[in-house]
């Protein structure tokens, strides 16, 4: 993870928004990303999370066309998982967040 809260992958960046909804993380390319007109994140990737709140949990796909993900973890302290689906190796990126 690099010091933005940014999960690193080869030639790809994903970032967890927080705050745009109440109880809800987005993972998504960033804003630059966006403005180049790359991806953000790789489509074929499971999204994984946990409230160490409430211990509330789950997992999703990324979603087809701009990849991205909204997980509806609830208000805490959540942890995030992003792995890699498809047929060559990556190393998953974690990052914990506080959702209002």
């Amino acid at each position: 993870m690099d010091p933005y809260g940014s999960f690193d992958f080869p030639s790809v960046r994903c970032v967890a928004v927080v705050g745009e909804q109440p109880g809800t993380v987005t993972i998504t390319g960033s804003e630059e990303r966006r403005r180049e007109g790359r991806s953000g994140c790789l489509q074929l990737s499971e999204v994984h999370w946990l409230n160490l709140w409430s211990g509330a949990s789950g997992s999703t796909g990324m979603s087809d066309g701009y990849p991205e993900a909204v997980l509806p973890t609830g208000a805490g302290q959540v942890v995030v998982i992003v792995v890699h689906t498809g047929s060559s190796f990556v190393t998953p990126g974690v990052a914990t967040v506080y959702v209002p």
